[in-house]
């Protein structure tokens, strides 16, 4: 196999760090297979998480949203890949992909009727899909592959704002959305009760969060602040932790890739089921675990205990 392509709908840092791992595994199971990657709306792969991408794949091509069309696809007519994974499900966009010459053509669109194999188990974990998709259109059996950082001191940096010889707990309280986000209050019930078990909490604050700082410095004057420059920091830091309690954001699934411990919160159980983190132990938790409505709602008690459960 010597080219591939995969459209997605674009890629926010939580969904890209979460497929890395399969990108990883794709480039070394095939070194020299050329990706192209065509995504509607703006993919972190050419922004935050360009480093990392930039070794996975060959080539980007971006769209404004819902502007995948025949035209486009005729522009495409002249090549003709080895493979083309459709990752959406939306039976017109998957007709207009299917117009692009190709061998074989992997896609879930309307139970996987246009597409030329199909699996015989189904996965609800968006990574697990696209290993599964991977194999199906490689004919290989892919397996994750650890996420190396681009070169920089970012553990040397993590090792000085996390110094050896204490134990960290890190704590995410933002979300991109106000749905996403559990009380801030309860976030620092939950660190001073870590901080009086021994623990040395760690706050993780996105850039519109900064202004959470004052407020949660009040509360946790002994608590730490990184000044998160890069992602890559975030990750070199997650691997200082013993675990963290986060929101579904990316700062989370940043500190999961580092290798931390997690308790992850979820607005309910399909998000869940979809985007649970890849870490080496997780928790996570929604509202109808507890029979309430709102992320807010979900009980400290609860976020204590899956806490302990992953320490």
């Amino acid at each position: 196999m010597k080219t591939m392509l995969i459209y997605t709908e674009g890629e926010m840092i939580g969904d890209g760090i979460i497929l890395l791992p399969f990108l990883v595994a794709l480039k070394k199971a095939l070194p020299h297979l050329r990706l192209t990657w065509l995504c509607e709306r703006k993919t972190v792969y050419t922004g935050v998480l360009s480093e990392l991408a930039a070794p996975l794949i060959d080539e980007f091509i971006e769209l404004a949203p819902e502007t995948l069309s025949l035209s486009l696809a005729r522009s495409l007519r002249k090549r003709k890949f080895d493979a083309i994974i459709d990752t959406q499900r939306r039976v017109k966009k998957t007709l207009v992909l299917k117009t692009i010459p190709h061998r074989k053509f992997i896609s879930s669109s309307a139970k996987y009727i246009f597409s030329s194999k199909r699996p015989r188990q189904k996965h609800e974990r968006l990574v697990d899909n696209m290993f599964m998709w991977g194999n199906l259109s490689t004919g290989l059996e892919l397996q994750p592959e650890p996420v190396d950082l681009p070169p920089g001191d970012w553990d040397i940096v993590a090792g000085k704002v996390l110094p050896d010889g204490k134990d960290y707990i890190g704590f995410v309280p933002g979300a991109g959305q106000i749905h996403k986000k559990w009380k801030v209050e309860n976030f620092v019930a939950l660190a001073r009760h870590c901080e009086g078990r021994g623990f040395v909490p760690v706050f993780f604050l996105g850039p519109m969060e900064r202004e959470l700082e004052d407020v949660l410095k009040v509360g946790m004057p002994h608590a730490i602040f990184p000044n998160l420059s890069s992602p890559y920091l975030t990750i070199a830091l997650g691997r200082r932790l013993k675990a963290a309690v986060a929101n579904d954001s990316g700062g989370g699934h940043l500190l999961a890739a580092g290798g931390a411990r997690m308790v992850t919160l979820f607005r309910n159980d399909g998000v869940r089921r979809k985007f649970l983190p890849t870490a080496p132990r997780v928790v996570a938790l929604t509202p109808e675990d507890f029979n309430v409505p709102h992320m807010e709602d979900i009980p400290l008690e609860a976020v204590r205990g899956a806490l302990e459960e992953v320490l």
